[in-house]
């Protein structure tokens, strides 16, 4: 939610609309205030934006704006769960026709329960003339 609301500090400060990559940041900024993490950031990318000229309550609007397209977001990735599976499978199935093409034999198996690993599903393939003169 931070750094969401950090690109939205930065698009209205910098007057952009191009979004801002945040980094890997150390975890001990996220018990630090909203301003102490944007000043971090401004500095990491050497940014020109002078923070000190604003509070911590002047900067509100840009946590509220942050939460509001991180809600979004949330919603939006609901709904992609849905469809994850039906995809992994379609991506699985099409790897397995471009073997089968290249002359393998081809099954698709799952090699664990998805309550151990969603990511369960298996490939093998050998090639059905392995000793053919190409």
């Amino acid at each position: 939610m931070w750094r969401l609301s950090f690109d939205c500090l930065q698009k209205s400060l910098l007057k952009t609309d191009e979004y801002l990559n945040v980094p890997s940041f150390p975890k001990t900024l996220l018990s630090a205030s909203f301003k102490e993490f944007s000043q971090w950031v401004v500095t990491y990318k050497l940014l020109d934006i002078n923070l000190s000229r604003y509070s911590d309550d002047a900067l509100t609007i840009y946590l509220a704006q942050g939460k509001k397209r991180f809600n979004r977001l949330r919603r939006v990735e609901l709904v992609t769960q849905f469809f994850r599976r039906p995809l992994e499978l379609w991506l699985a199935y099409d790897r397995a026709i471009s073997l089968q093409e290249a002359g393998y034999h081809v099954q698709i198996c799952t090699f664990c329960d998805t309550h151990i690993t969603p990511r369960n599903l298996l490939i093998q393939a050998s090639l059905k003339y392995p000793n053919a003169v190409q």
